[in-house]
């Protein structure tokens, strides 16, 4: 679906081209995005593969509970005595439990119009499998 009926143009007319200019503008951006992001680090090659940044990084962890869970669950014995098949096959999700959904606006940041001004070392230099990382020193 191209991105500008995504966003709410209307469909184009019979004999109408179905992609727009900028749409293809969008599509050439992505596929260079794509080119040029280090498909295992997430961030941009020229940075990460780059003798001068070699020794600029540091590892940071965090843990997904969620798939700590996931993992505990494979760890069980009712799922070892499933059929490699039916293991490979099924689809493990985690939900919240009863009581414990988080409210909507949680992981939102949301601001008061007073706290705009953010500090340049507090800004997230890019994601990385959903974790800001931050420029050295920063922390």
């Amino acid at each position: 679906m191209p991105l500008s009926i995504f966003q709410g143009a209307p469909a184009p007319r019979e004999g109408e081209p179905l992609y727009t200019q900028e749409d293809h503008d969008w599509f050439i951006a992505l596929a260079e995005e794509r080119r040029d992001t280090c498909p295992s680090c997430g961030l941009l090659k020229s940075v990460c593969r780059s003798p001068d940044y070699q020794f600029a990084f540091q590892v940071h962890e965090d843990q997904c509970h969620a798939t700590q869970v996931l993992s505990a669950h494979q760890q069980t014995p009712e799922w070892a005595q499933k059929h490699d098949d039916t293991r490979r096959a099924t689809q493990l999700y985690v939900r919240f439990r009863e009581g414990h959904t988080p409210p909507l606006e949680v992981g939102l940041e949301l601001e008061d119009e007073d706290s705009a001004d953010v500090d340049a070392a507090e800004v997230p230099v890019v994601s990385v499998f959903g974790n800001p990382a931050r420029e050295v020193g920063s922390e």
